[in-house]
C-alpha cells in the first residue's frame, strides 16, 4: 500500500502543479520571471504548495482501498482531508477572495463528492445484483445435477 501511496502522490504532485499553472493562465495572472516585485518567488511558492496539495489529495485516495470502510465513510474521510487542507492553503495563497467564495467552493466540492459517491454506489449496487444473479443461477444448476 505504501508503494501505491507514493505513486499516487507523485502523480498528484505533478497534477497539482499543472492545474495551478492552468488556472493562473486562464486567470491571466501568470507572473513573469522577470518581475522584480516577487512574482517569480510567489509563482514558485504556488507551484510547490499546489504540488504538495495535489500529492496529498491523490495519496489520500487510499482510504477507498480499505475494504472494511463503507464507501460513504471513505468518501467522507477523503472529503474532510481534502477540505481540511484546502481551506488554509486557499486562504494563504489567495486562491479565494473571502469566506463567501470559500463556502461556495466548498459547496460545489461537496456536491461533486456526493455525485461521485452516488455514481459509485449505483455501480457497486449493480455489480452486487449481477453477482447475486450469477450465484442464484449457479445454485439452481447445482441443485439440478
Amino acid at each position: 500500500m505504501s508503494k501505491n501511496i507514493l505513486k499516487l502522490s507523485a502523480i498528484g504532485f505533478l497534477l497539482g502543479m499543472a492545474i495551478n499553472v492552468f488556472a493562473l493562465l486562464i486567470g491571466g495572472s501568470l507572473p513573469s520571471a522577470f518581475d522584480t516585485s516577487g512574482g517569480a518567488e510567489r509563482f514558485a511558492l504556488h507551484l510547490i504548495i499546489s504540488g504538495f496539495y495535489g500529492a496529498f489529495c491523490m495519496g489520500s485516495t487510499v482510504v477507498y482501498d480499505i475494504e472494511r470502510f463503507p464507501l460513504l465513510l471513505s468518501t467522507v474521510l477523503h472529503f474532510v482531508c481534502v477540505m481540511g487542507l484546502y481551506v488554509p492553503i486557499s486562504l494563504y495563497l489567495g486562491w479565494v477572495d473571502g469566506i463567501s467564495t470559500l463556502l461556495i467552493i466548498m459547496g460545489i466540492m461537496a456536491a461533486v463528492y456526493f455525485f461521485i459517491w452516488l455514481i459509485m454506489y449505483l455501480r457497486y449496487k449493480s455489480e452486487v445484483e449481477k453477482l447475486n444473479r450469477f450465484k442464484e443461477e449457479y445454485d439452481a444448476e447445482k441443485k439440478e445435477k
